[in-house]
């Protein structure tokens, strides 16, 4: 990802930090940083520059996302939660990236990262639950979901005990 902004915000320091931002460019949006990108996002506080990205990337048909304002642009993107493996996502189709934003922090108020440990163990016992017969396989990711398994990571128990609880409901 390439960033053009004269300014940098923490959270995206963050990223370039991360190496989830590739390039930083400090310097006002010109019509040329288009060229050669698959997506474009235009995220400033001025509408009027947002404006210019959209058509700019319009004329050039690459698809482009108009942060808050999903209908000027021709992509929408949910508002994520991420929890490990585990991404769950929300979108109003541009109707209210608002609402959109204050769904997904309740929902990530409801599922802490002890979920996303969840996914990963029971990635790990994808086989044994593909083995068994098609018509339970919901019902016995379901009793896992449902089980201890998430009070048991949120408490700090080890893994092993986690996954021995899941194990026992793949004999049952």
């Amino acid at each position: 990802m390439t960033v053009v902004s004269p300014e940098m915000s923490a959270r995206m320091a963050e990223m370039l930090l991360a190496g989830d931002v590739e390039e930083h460019h400090a310097r006002p949006y010109d019509a040329g940083d288009v060229d050669g990108c698959a997506l474009v996002v235009a995220a400033t506080e001025d509408p009027a520059v947002n404006a210019t990205v959209a058509a700019a990337a319009a004329e050039r048909r690459v698809p482009c996302n108009v942060a808050g304002a999903g209908a000027r642009g021709d992509v929408v993107l949910p508002a994520a939660v991420s929890r490990g493996p585990l991404t769950l996502t929300v979108s109003t189709a541009g109707a209210s990236p608002r609402l959109a934003r204050l769904l997904r922090d309740r929902i990530g108020a409801q599922y802490d990262e002890a979920w996303g440990e969840l996914v990963e163990l029971i990635g790990e016992l994808r086989a044994d639950i593909e083995r068994a017969p098609e018509e339970t396989r919901d019902a016995l990711v379901g009793r896992m979901l449902d089980g201890p398994a998430v009070a048991m990571l949120a408490g700090g128990a080890d893994r092993e005990r986690v996954r021995a609880a899941l194990r026992r409901e793949l004999e049952r």
